[in-house]
């Protein structure tokens, strides 16, 4: 009998496949000093995490308006390329190499408070955050 949960099955494969992409060079370079300067913390972000995922960085919603999200956030794959390429938190990755980068909680956030600080970057996360901002 296999008394191994399904989702940390789930997380030995993706950290499994991340190893093997760095160690054939197909990951893009997470290095700390190849990221942008921390911010300012949105005020919201940890409320929207929990609200998004309950904090968990591995989060998947398989169908997500037809669709799947990923991670602390639940970011679509063609959102966080956009986004991505707009504020290159990651830089250049491609689009076909987001899944390898998708769930790295610091990526995650850090493209999230960016994007919360745009004029109506909120909106990407209406679910969540309409009610706070609706009262604002």
């Amino acid at each position: 009998r296999n008394t191994v949960p399904l989702r940390a099955t789930m997380n030995i494969l993706i950290s499994a496949a991340w190893l093997l992409s760095a160690l054939v060079g197909n990951t893009p370079n997470l290095a700390p000093e190849t990221l942008p300067a921390p911010i300012e913390s949105h005020p919201l972000i940890d409320e929207l995490a929990h609200c998004e995922s309950r904090g968990n960085p591995n989060a998947i919603n398989p169908d997500d308006g037809g669709s799947p999200s990923y991670g602390k956030f639940q970011w679509k794959i063609a959102s966080f390329y956009h986004y991505n390429k707009k504020y290159k938190v990651v830089p250049d990755v491609e689009y076909d190499e987001i899944l390898n980068v998708i769930y790295d909680p610091v990526v995650q956030t850090r493209l999230t408070e960016l994007v919360l600080k745009e004029p109506n970057g909120w909106r990407n996360w209406w679910t969540c955050l309409h009610a706070h901002y609706e009262q604002s």
